[in-house]
């Protein structure tokens, strides 16, 4: 499931990155005066907190798998039916971790500027 998650915040990032690139492709056809092509803050925020948050994902999605795998090398002898290493709480850091990062950051922003 560690590496379903991983996968899941990969494909968040991909979909993320193809939707800020066609937003700046449509923006760069259909101006009519470089007013246009400024982003408002709100609009900016989300386009990049998105793709901030993915990629935060990544990184500790990255961690994560390392820190199970190196556990499955230190109790490789019991790590099967061992019943003390649980993955619920690395499922958990490995979601909760980067909307935790990012959340601090959404609440600094300012939104009214462009």
């Amino acid at each position: 499931i560690l590496l379903l998650i991983h996968y899941c915040w990969s494909l968040m990032n991909c979909f993320a990155v193809m939707l800020d690139g066609l937003i700046v492709i449509v923006r760069q056809f259909t101006y009519s005066s470089i007013d246009d092509l400024i982003t408002s803050g709100t609009e900016c925020a989300i386009r990049r907190g998105i793709n901030t948050t993915c990629i935060y994902g990544l990184v500790f999605s990255l961690v994560v798998i390392s820190l199970e795998r190196a556990a499955a090398t230190i109790w490789y002898k019991t790590y099967n039916r061992c019943p003390h290493w649980s993955t619920k709480p690395l499922i958990m850091l490995q979601i909760s971790a980067p909307v935790l990062i990012i959340t601090p950051v959404l609440v600094k922003y300012d939104f009214t500027r462009k």
